[in-house]
């Protein structure tokens, strides 16, 4: 119901601009004051203006200027956090015969967030009778304290559920920035429940995260990058952030399509100890060097390495091995007791792992006596 509402002519002087109805300038906007609206769920607070307000029960546009100091609305679906906004402000117009809402601006506080809103939206009566929003709606944020589990608790799993889930399961960490959103809504988003894919994309940028590789890998930290979605695709670009002890940089995550068994790509280029590098590539998912009966602990100089794995999205994924590339420069390097008692130094060497096979070259020194290896 509602609780109060106010309204008073406008001002001669701010009610000068054309107006449809002809009647008196006065007549045509009103301005509202300290109004309260609560309807189970819902509840709207605020005030502001109304211009060329015969429109909205005669024909043409009603004006809407309003400030909205409070609104509360429930979930967007299950599991989802109850809307909360503050601080609005609303600058557009509706069309009452067309049922059409075009937001000029909108902006409010969310999570102490700016969020900014505009768009246009015609609302179009379904089959079961019920009001459906058709156009496209774009959404922007400044946040600079958003956490991944606050945009996750207002993204309906609906919505691209593929990608959702795998910003759920993968970025365990981390602050939001410069969020953009847009939302393209059509007959088929109601008839599919599904958005199509040049239906919805999503931008944000990351820092301080973390973000999962792979099921028997360490995951990325202290990763600062941006999440690009489009429909059902994928891509994550991190120029800088830690793997394993390395530094990382120029890494990216690539899905170019979330269906069962396509493959997720991860790549980047690590810099760091020979060690903490054999240490990276001996973990669970890969055990290069265990395979190859080289004692990480035995390791040392200063890796450059470019690392590709691949894996299958979904079940698929889950069944079968981890896909590794790596091609890694070696400087400096050197292996304690490589062979009959004596140590490696001084090399240069060149490496190229894969699941298949084991490469390592290059000029060396084996007990102070030099050597081309070739393994």
């Amino acid at each position: 119901g509602l609780s109060s509402l106010e309204t008073a002519p406008a001002e001669p002087e701010e009610a000068a601009a054309p107006h449809s109805n002809g009647d008196d300038p006065a007549a045509a906007r009103r301005v509202i004051s300290d109004a309260s609206l609560s309807a189970g769920p819902y509840a709207v607070a605020g005030s502001g203006a109304l211009s060329n307000v015969a429109a909205l029960w005669t024909q043409g546009a009603a004006g809407l200027d309003l400030t909205v100091s409070r609104l509360d609305a429930p979930p967007l679906g299950p599991g989802l956090a109850p809307i909360r906004l503050s601080q609005g402000r609303f600058i557009g117009s509706y069309d009452a015969g067309e049922r059409r809402l075009a937001a000029k601006t909108a902006s409010a506080i969310l999570f102490g967030a700016r969020a900014g809103a505009d768009g246009e939206l015609t609302f179009a009566t379904n089959r079961d009778g019920r009001l459906r929003p058709l156009g496209v709606l774009n959404l922007t944020t400044d946040a600079t304290t958003l956490t991944v589990p606050q945009v996750l608790s207002v993204w309906p799993r609906a919505l691209a559920p593929n990608t959702r889930a795998w910003v759920s399961q993968n970025i365990l960490g981390g602050l939001v920035s410069d969020g953009r959103a847009r939302l393209a809504f059509t007959p088929e988003v109601w008839a599919r429940r599904r958005f199509p894919k040049d239906g919805f994309s999503l931008s944000f940028r990351a820092v301080d995260a973390r973000v999962r590789t792979a099921d028997g890998l360490s995951p990325v930290t202290r990763a600062a990058g941006t999440v690009a979605i489009t429909g059902d695709s994928l891509l994550v670009t991190a120029p800088s952030g830690e793997l394993g002890g390395l530094r990382l940089s120029g890494g990216t995550v690539r899905i170019d399509r979330f269906v069962e068994g396509q493959p997720v790509v991860i790549s980047a280029t690590v810099r760091g100890g020979v060690r903490e590098a054999g240490a990276l590539l001996d973990q669970q998912a890969l055990r290069i060097f265990t395979k190859a009966g080289v004692p990480v602990a035995n390791l040392s100089g200063e890796a450059e390495a470019q690392v590709t794995l691949t894996r299958a999205t979904g079940e698929a994924g889950r069944n079968r091995p981890l896909e590794f590339r790596v091609r890694a420069d070696l400087a400096g390097a050197g292996l304690r007791d490589a062979f009959a008692g004596l140590d490696l130094t001084a090399a240069d060497l060149s490496l190229d792992a894969s699941n298949a096979e084991v490469r390592l070259q290059g000029p060396a020194r084996l007990g102070g006596a030099p050597l081309d290896l070739v393994w």
